[in-house]
């Protein structure tokens, strides 16, 4: 093995390497499908890394045993790229894993076989790696590009990152052609193959990246004991909702909600219990109302719904529903079985005026449930 040769080897296991350790540092939510198709990517750079600690050991092992282990690893690490967006996009199954690996074990000892029976045919070898390393990464290409309109410019940067990878594999039967030496095109694949593991690196590393910081904005507008969103978040939306409503013209009403006599339930209960009424209201209310609908936790026991394109009379029939919903449907708390009604307050937004001037109407018409004992709705 040549000087040059040795240095792009050793060059490219220390970039994997790297690599590799700085994808153990990127933030991830391992309950998540992104979270967890981290470790498939990460995969990727340790097959690379193992592929060509067996291509640069060939003189010193059994040859046959190097060029198994060198296929085998370097069809699993394009293999990695794929679960990793079969992951991300909740797309994997056990039956794509055993097809994986019997395709893996299949290649490797297809290319063992022709190294043994036809050692002087490398044109053949290299060509079985190209057919089957640019099937796979086909395939996750046009994963990206099924889930590509859905995603931030971060997916979009992987998707190209993924494709110049893809073409770089596509061409190297073409330079293994077109090189005057052929004993120079495995320095020239460890050049391309060093460029590779720095892009992708880099692509892998910002986009999840940015699905930490879109995780963290997440956790920021949502209530993590209902699901809902919080208070901020729902007047973000609200001012929205109201310029929208200005241009096209169209209703918005509000809906709030109070469970009633909630000190007394923590109280004889517990505040386990109040926690699991709130929760239990909530889900009502999630079932309740359309996808396009706004639903916050706005106090502690407090919840509100921003209702677009609503007339007020069809906000009111809903929050009878709820009231009815609610009331009628028992909470299982331990061993014990108990129910809660709450007061509701009604208003169509103003979109004259600002949010707040809607939010106090809306909470007089609460107020005004809550004076008459509960358990009933009106409107401002």
């Amino acid at each position: 093995m040549d000087d040059s040769l040795s240095i792009l080897i050793a060059s490219l296991l220390l970039n994997s390497a790297i690599a590799c350790a700085f994808m153990f540092l990127v933030p991830r939510d391992p309950g998540t499908a992104r979270g967890t198709s981290v470790v498939y990517f990460r995969r990727y750079f340790i097959y690379s890394c193992m592929a060509y600690v067996s291509f640069g050991t060939r003189e010193y092992i059994p040859t046959l045993f190097s060029i198994l282990l060198f296929n085998g690893f370097l069809l699993a690490s394009a293999y990695s790229v794929l679960f990793g967006a079969l992951k991300r996009y909740s797309q994997i199954n056990q039956n794509t894993s055993k097809l994986a690996l019997t395709h893996i074990l299949l290649f490797a000892l297809a290319q063992t076989a022709l190294g043994y029976f036809v050692p002087d045919q490398v044109v053949l070898r290299v060509v079985m790696v190209y057919v089957n390393m640019t099937g796979v990464l086909l395939y996750t290409l046009s994963l990206f590009m099924r889930f590509n309109g859905k995603e931030l410019y971060s997916e979009r940067l992987l998707g190209v990152c993924l494709a110049v990878f893809t073409l770089s594999v596509f061409l190297i039967p073409v330079a293994f052609f077109a090189s005057n030496d052929q004993n120079q095109f495995p320095s020239i694949m460890m050049l391309v193959q060093n460029a590779l593991i720095i892009l992708l690196f880099g692509a892998f590393f910002y986009t999840f990246s940015i699905d930490a910081i879109r995780q963290l904005e997440g956790h920021v507008k949502i209530d993590l004991m209902t699901g809902l969103y919080n208070r901020q978040f729902f007047i973000e939306q609200a001012q929205k909702f109201v310029k929208s409503a200005q241009r096209h013209q169209f209703p918005i009403t509000v809906v709030i909600c109070d469970l009633d006599r909630f000190r007394e339930l923590n109280n004889r209960q517990s505040h386990l219990a109040g926690d699991k009424a709130i929760y239990h209201v909530a889900e009502r209310m999630k079932l309740a109302t359309r996808e396009e609908d706004i639903l916050a936790r706005f106090s502690g026991e407090e919840f509100i719904a921003l209702l677009p394109q609503t007339e007020l009379e069809s906000a009111v029939n809903l929050a009878e529903r709820l009231k009815k919903d609610i009331g009628e449907n028992a909470i299982q708390f331990e061993d014990k079985t108990f129910y809660v009604t709450a007061s509701f307050g009604v208003t169509i937004m103003n979109t004259k005026t600002d949010v707040e001037s809607s939010l106090k109407l809306v909470n007089a018409a609460l107020c005004e449930s809550i004076e008459k004992g509960g358990n009933c709705v009106s409107v401002a």
